[in-house]
């Protein structure tokens, strides 16, 4: 694993001089709790702890009002005006506090917290309860390390906190406190993707730092770590913003509307891909067996076949996609004497997707190659399976390989159900690797096998895609915007689904979270409808067509329960 070097700021300066409000706050009434009493008996040395300041300067920077509580005000209940309140390292509660917060929640509230809470009683002695058992449901217990510490929290992009948010984004954290993390947890408990602790002395673990939990009526949004820890640099800046917003808002009594990660009702998006070594070994009988199954396949076609006569990649476009593959027997110097543009504009001739990519089997040939020289590709695909477009963005998070051989049929099958179902259960994209592509024949390929995994995918509502069509997705999805307003009746709010891109948008599947103590959805001013999901327990909008720079406008009402 690579060392995670600290070689940037905290984020709290950044805040200074930003001014991006991309959702609206203004109607959530938002508390930041001042812990005199932490400070006071746990923290009087350190003249550095002042953990809402941050905070203060993020929201006034934001022109966004909030109310500072203090702790009297926690034992008193003096905050029940609030919608959510924001704890950061409030580490001394008494009993009357921690009563409040408990009836804060009751009532339908939402609370962000920020590393350690309860820790310490009104007088500054260990508790040895974990607080956040009782109150969110998960146990938090400090993380022995040595020497340099980094850590790593990655956001999954189809959990709410991932809203407009690059997939699966990495938050770097500078650690001047102990590192938190997340062992046990109970019901209603959302673990937000993968802690990753980097340490000279210790061997990379993996927790969770990232934790949303449901209690009776309320919400809580847990963080191992302060909003000052958070290593600062322009590509995290905005992802902290939308994370903070996005927290915020679910945790508020508004509704939480998302773009689905994937269109329409699909749950997973599979990519198949076969490696080509020798275009003519391959019978258009085996190749039928895509397109007559409505199966899209992504072909990586040997590069020194490309420029075979008669290599018929038409016949494979027809199919699916058709790619660069880069054998990890080339060396170096190949790729340079040989022009990838050339390579680049015969697959162009045949084929009339829109992104093309390269398989690259040696990580070196992208680590001691010129990069003007993969430009032209759109995207490219390491041996790990991450996507990267040619900027080196990623497009495709975690994902999980299935090699699909000739070995026994009903065996086979088990086993990829299995696998099938672990990595839907973990949000990855799912890929499937034929091999022995050279030998296929007219049945070679085990028909029986292919089309039983294919319905299998079906059945289980799976996008079975191409890179390309899911690059179009990923970047399209980014430019819709979606809106909530609130009107003069409590129950009744507009909703607006805006696509800033240049490109339609089809089936587009707006998620709906229900905030506390509203029910009974239903949308008006629209011919659109409402359909309940149980796998996502939430309500889901589909919108068939979303024309480029247009919008949709709805209402979205309540009843009783």
């Amino acid at each position: 694993m690579n060392k995670i070097y600290l070689h940037t700021f905290p984020i709290i300066f950044l805040i200074l001089v930003s001014a991006i409000c991309a959702q609206d706050l203004r109607n959530v009434k938002i508390g930041i709790v001042h812990s005199a009493k932490t400070k006071q008996l746990i923290y009087r040395q350190n003249k550095d702890f002042y953990p809402i300041q941050g905070w203060e300067l993020f929201f006034l920077n934001r022109k966004i009002s909030y109310t500072v509580i203090n702790d009297e005000q926690l034992d008193d209940y003096e905050f029940d005006f609030l919608d959510v309140l924001i704890l950061p390292s409030v580490e001394v509660l008494s009993d009357d506090a921690k009563e409040s917060l408990q009836n804060f929640l009751n009532e339908g509230k939402g609370l962000l917290i920020f590393g350690k809470i309860g820790f310490y009683d009104k007088d500054g002695k260990k508790t040895f309860s974990n607080y956040l058992s009782e109150l969110g449901g998960f146990s938090v217990n400090e993380l022995n390390t040595k020497g340099k510490i980094g850590e790593r929290h990655t956001i999954q992009y189809s959990s709410v906190l991932g809203r407009n948010i690059a997939v699966d984004k990495d938050l770097l954290i500078l650690n001047q406190f102990q590192p938190l993390a997340v062992e046990i947890i109970g019901k209603h408990i959302i673990q937000l993707g993968k802690y990753v602790l980097d340490s000279d002395n210790e061997k990379q673990t993996e927790n969770s730092g990232l934790i949303l939990s449901e209690r009776n009526k309320g919400r809580i949004v847990w963080f191992g770590f302060q909003l000052s820890q958070i290593i600062g640099n322009k590509s995290q800046e905005n992802t902290v913003e939308k994370l903070i917003f996005n927290s915020i808002e679910w945790l508020s009594p508004f509704p939480f509307l998302m773009l689905k990660p994937l269109p329409g009702k699909y749950n997973v998006p599979v990519i198949i891909s076969n490696i080509i070594i020798d275009t003519k070994s391959i019978s258009i009988t085996s190749l039928e067996l895509y397109y007559l199954n409505n199966v899209n396949a992504n072909f990586f076609i040997d590069a020194k076949e490309i420029d075979k006569p008669g290599n018929e990649l038409s016949k494979f476009a027809a199919a699916g996609d058709i790619n660069l593959f880069l054998n990890k027997n080339l060396s170096e110097e190949y790729i340079i004497s040989t022009s990838l543009e050339s390579l680049y504009d015969r697959l162009k001739l045949s084929s009339r997707q829109k992104y093309f990519g390269i398989k690259l089997n040696n990580t070196q040939l992208i680590q001691t190659s010129d990069e003007s020289i993969i430009s032209p590709f759109t995207y490219y695909l390491l041996p790990d399976n991450s996507l990267y477009t040619s900027e080196e963005k990623k497009i495709i998070g975690s994902a999980s390989s299935f090699l699909v051989s000739k070995n026994n049929y009903q065996e086979t099958l088990k086993s990829f159900s299995s696998f099938y179902k672990n990595a839907e259960k973990n949000g990855e994209t799912v890929f499937i690797n034929f091999i022995d592509q050279t030998k296929w024949g007219s049945k070679s390929i085990d028909d029986d096998l292919f089309l039983s995994i294919s319905e299998y995918l079906k059945n289980q509502n799976a996008w079975i895609t191409t890179y390309s069509d899911l690059i179009d997705w990923e970047l399209s999805r980014k430019e819709v915007v979606i809106k909530t307003k609130k009107t003069y009746d409590e129950n009744k709010f507009e909703i607006r689904v805006e696509n800033h891109s240049q490109n339609e948008i089809k089936n587009a599947a707006v998620q709906l979270i229900l905030p506390a103590g509203k029910f009974n959805p239903r949308l008006s001013r629209t011919n659109l409808h409402l359909e309940y999901d149980a796998q996502l327990k939430s309500y889901i909008i589909i919108i068939p067509y979303l024309q480029a720079g247009t919008k949709q406008i709805f209402d979205l009402e309540f009843g009783g329960e």
